[in-house]
């Protein structure tokens, strides 16, 4: 499957770990605080709309999400690797090179026994890589639901990187900053998405052109059947 990540080095941080975890993050060329857990971040109003024009997002926290109901976001774990790194990983950095995604973060050797503090004789640089996504958002095959805060895009059509079993699917419906549903934007208006690509462009009955929408606030509906979103991007 390629959206399984690359091991390189050691295996990445746990998922357990990353409801403790804040970190820094360099992607689609702007800087953003990462942050994973409840709610958001800095007790800002979670209702304020987010400028984020064409700008690649990734579901690698909740800075942009207002709810979820029976979906989780998942960190997905690298192929094994000829070496293995200790019981903990740290201090998480992903940067974008053109279109891969690099991981890079502090384990400790499984066999180092020393005294653990900066610098130390086990400590070990890891990096993961992706091409598509090094977490995404997943609705098990009961379905689940991911509701974004109000976002202004620029662009006209709204393009999924995702993945989905054969039984599974994904439906998306664009809402107004208040959350009332656009008519002919839907999920009842959305055909069932099925299958597996990097840039799926989402159509509705009225089509793929969102660019009426473009420059006010919209909130985003994602309805999953076991299904992993990666990310989302509005392009020209």
């Amino acid at each position: 499957m390629k959206k399984n990540i690359v091991k390189l080095l050691y295996r990445l941080v746990g998922r357990s770990m990353l409801s403790a975890l804040v970190f820094a993050a360099i992607y689609a060329g702007s800087i953003h605080t990462l942050y994973a857990g409840e709610g958001p971040p800095d007790g800002k109003d979670s209702f304020s709309p987010v400028e984020i024009g064409g700008r690649l997002e990734l579901f690698i926290d909740r800075h942009l999400v207002e709810s979820m109901d029976n979906a989780e976001l998942r960190l997905h774990r690298p192929h094994p690797g000829s070496a293995s790194e200790g019981p903990s990983g740290a201090y998480m950095t992903v940067l974008r090179d053109g279109d891969c995604f690099l991981g890079y973060y502090r384990a400790v050797a499984p066999d180092y026994e020393g005294r653990r503090r900066d610098g130390h004789a086990g400590e070990r640089t890891c990096v993961v890589k992706s091409t598509d996504g090094l977490a995404s958002v997943y609705g098990p095959p009961d379905g689940g639901e991911l509701l974004t805060r109000p976002v202004v895009f620029e662009g006209r059509e709204l393009v999924l990187n995702l993945a989905t079993s054969v039984r599974g699917g994904v439906r998306v419906e664009l809402q107004d900053a208040d959350g009332n549903p656009i008519p002919g934007f839907t999920l009842d208006d959305c055909p069932t998405i099925i299958g597996d690509s990097i840039e799926h462009v989402v159509t509705w009955r009225e089509g793929a052109d969102v660019s009426e929408f473009a420059g006010r606030p919209v909130r985003l509906r994602f309805e999953l059947r076991d299904a992993d979103i990666y990310s989302y991007q509005f392009f020209q």
